[in-house]
């Protein structure tokens, strides 16, 4: 997972470009490995918060939907990897939300909803980061501002 250190630094020093194309070239080569899959949750995760926080800076409402949409796909598929994350299941929520707020579109909240209600109702919860010997810097980076003047 050192990959995916590398690509949430890149995108902690504001290179969005180059933290996509390191977690995808990490995606592609663990993809034909046997990766666990709290690992390929790890990625997607990473894959779905470099697009999410790429949204943010974006006026254009044009490419700030398609990141988010990329983020939504890439939530989707690290919750396909651990159903039973909490953690991820909020996050795909989120990114919903976020779409739906642009496009002030109901069918859209209605799937938020339907998200956060599912997400509620997971017995005996994993978290894939937590489950992971690099959740401490994981969590550091994903957490951090992207505007160096903001400290943690």
């Amino acid at each position: 997972m050192l990959e995916c250190n590398r690509a949430l630094a890149a995108l902690q020093r504001g290179n969005h470009t180059k933290a996509l194309k390191l977690i995808k070239e990490s995606i592609s080569r663990h993809s034909s490995d046997n990766i666990s899959n709290h690992g390929s949750a790890i990625l997607h995760r990473a894959l779905g918060d470099i697009h999410f926080k790429t949204a943010a800076l974006i006026v254009d409402s044009n490419t700030k939907c398609k990141h988010l949409n990329h983020a939504a796909e890439a939530a989707r598929q690290a919750l396909a990897f651990s159903k039973k994350s909490i953690p991820l299941a909020l996050f795909h929520a989120k990114v919903l939300f976020e779409l739906a707020a642009i496009h002030d579109d109901n069918k859209g909240y209605q799937e938020v909803i339907q998200e956060c209600e599912r997400a509620l109702m997971i017995e005996d919860p994993t978290d894939p980061i937590k489950d992971s010997i690099f959740e401490e810097d994981i969590i550091r980076r994903t957490h951090r501002s992207f505007d160096p003047r903001i400290s943690d």
